[in-house]
């Protein structure tokens, strides 16, 4: 089951960073590669420091289906909101990719929480 909400956990990034093709060529002129990943690691990173704070605070259970609700959000919206080009579209795309980030840095920390005690 670890192996199953692993690779839960990286598939939102990994669909959104394997269709950087499509998003250079909706938002020509743009570094999508390089403000895709900043949006996606500054929230990422930011929530497992929290996490690693409030490890008890929600149970990592919550966390776990609070991080998977915003994948599912993020994947519903991200064709929806981008089909609009230019400045607008591209910002929601960026809003989206941080929501991603926020979402895995939320299940990444309760992951490790879960998996701590496991043993090897």
């Amino acid at each position: 089951s670890m192996f199953a909400v692993g690779a839960g956990v990286l598939f939102p990034w990994n669909a959104i960073i394997t269709a950087v093709d499509y998003f250079a060529s909706l938002y020509p002129g743009r570094n999508v590669e390089s403000v895709f990943s900043v949006c996606y690691m500054l929230p990422n990173f930011a929530l497992l420091v929290a996490c690693t704070f409030l490890a008890r605070a929600p149970t990592s259970h919550a966390r776990v289906a609070f991080g998977f609700g915003i994948f599912l959000l993020v994947m519903i919206a991200m064709p929806l909101a981008t089909g609009g080009a230019g400045d607008a579209g591209f910002g929601v795309a960026a809003l989206l990719v941080a929501l991603t980030g926020v979402g895995d840095g939320t299940c990444q920390g309760a992951v490790y929480a879960l998996a701590g005690p496991l043993k090897p």
